[in-house]
């Protein structure tokens, strides 16, 4: 049995890219199997969209026969007993970009193998970045485990804990680099208030201590205020922030709960809270200044929230889920790391008060060696 992709750009002859056994080992016309083999070029297959296509070839004696279905291929390859072949089924789950194979983003589970996706979609403005965990069962069958729609804020130092299911947005059409800075950040805000409204009645659900539910619930409240004083704010310096879209919610399961929790709250919004503090100390327009210590206080309290209720939450998951839930902050990590690397503008650094890359990164390496590495 092989994995073959098409050539690149469609053109040219197939790619073997894994191969298992001896094709056409046995049988009368080995020779004309070899042949056929070799000019196959079949039309179907499955992948990332505009990506190449890949499809299984298997060949009993001389016979050559093409699985070019996701459908075809479970039902080949069933019962899935490896990570890798889990990750083969979900590689035509990918709108753009990759499966992020191997450890530590393949996590077996007592219902199958649950396969960590990661890919970048690119629009006008900025990026979207779907995250998923998908389920692949001994049968073959792919299920959504966790799916979170974001949109990347002009500057990883934005705060606001995005919900799943929100919807990109464009981005404002003020020319100057606070406005479209402040309202981004507003837009983040107000998504915030329905992670947290989400967060609290997930809570009651789920039976945690009525301490929990109601910082969550002052939490909403707290980005309410936020949302104001960043349009306020953003207004000042010419720009509106858009309308705040969320995808109506589904209920959740403890796991689905963490990842967001781990990935929203103890990750970025520890960092953004970071950052609130340094804006709060750095910025040089006395507005600006006065507005992040309010929002830098507020912020940490968020982060706290989100560390206890991951610490609530943990005795309620597997062992293998709680691995999974770790896999996605630490990837997180990694994802927020490079988009540090990206230089604030100079009206960003100085009014504003935000740190170049470098002491971005340095900010983050500091909270990643204490206690975002040791949870």
């Amino acid at each position: 049995m092989r994995l073959q992709q098409e050539g690149a750009e469609g053109e040219g002859p197939p790619v073997v890219v894994e191969e298992t056994g001896s094709p056409c080992n046995s049988g009368p016309a080995k020779e004309k199997c070899t042949s056929d083999l070799a000019a196959l070029h079949p039309t179907g297959g499955w992948g990332p969209s505009g990506g190449r296509r890949r499809f299984l070839v298997t060949t009993t004696g001389d016979q050559i026969s093409v699985y070019d279905t996701i459908e075809k291929a479970a039902e080949l390859l069933a019962p899935i007993e490896s990570a890798q072949e889990a990750v083969l089924l979900t590689a035509g789950q990918v709108t753009y970009g990759f499966v992020a194979c191997g450890e530590p983003n393949v996590v077996q589970s007592p219902e199958g193998w649950m396969v960590l996706l990661d890919e970048i979609v690119m629009s006008c403005g900025p990026h979207v970045e779907p995250y998923r965990t998908l389920l692949v069962t001994p049968a073959g069958a792919i299920t959504t485990v966790e799916k979170i729609d974001v949109q990347k804020p002009y500057g990883a130092g934005c705060p606001g804990r995005r919900p799943e299911g929100l919807y990109p947005c464009r981005p404002c059409d003020s020319a100057d680099p606070l406005g479209r800075f402040f309202a981004a950040a507003a837009h983040l805000e107000a998504a915030s208030v329905v992670s947290f409204e989400r967060l609290s009645a997930e809570l009651r659900t789920l039976g945690a201590p009525a301490a929990l539910i109601h910082r969550a619930l002052a939490s909403g409240e707290d980005e309410v205020r936020h949302a104001r004083m960043t349009s306020k704010m953003a207004r000042r310096f010419g720009a509106e922030s858009r309308p705040v879209e969320v995808a109506p919610a589904v209920a959740r399961s403890a796991l689905q709960i963490a990842l967001e929790n781990a990935t929203e709250g103890c990750v970025r919004e520890t960092y953004a809270a970071l950052v609130a503090h340094w804006q709060a100390t750095a910025a040089t327009d006395g507005a600006i200044k006065c507005m992040m210590q309010l929002i830098a206080q507020d912020e940490t309290r968020h982060a706290a929230l989100a560390w206890d209720v991951a610490a609530w939450l943990e005795p309620l998951l597997s062992t293998a889920e709680r691995e999974l839930v770790e896999n996605a902050r630490q990837r997180t990590i990694a994802k927020l790391r490079a988009e540090l690397s990206v230089e604030p503008t100079s009206e960003l650094k100085t009014a504003a008060g935000m740190p170049d890359a470098v002491a971005a990164i340095a900010l983050l390496d500091a909270l990643d060696t204490t206690f975002l590495a040791a949870a």
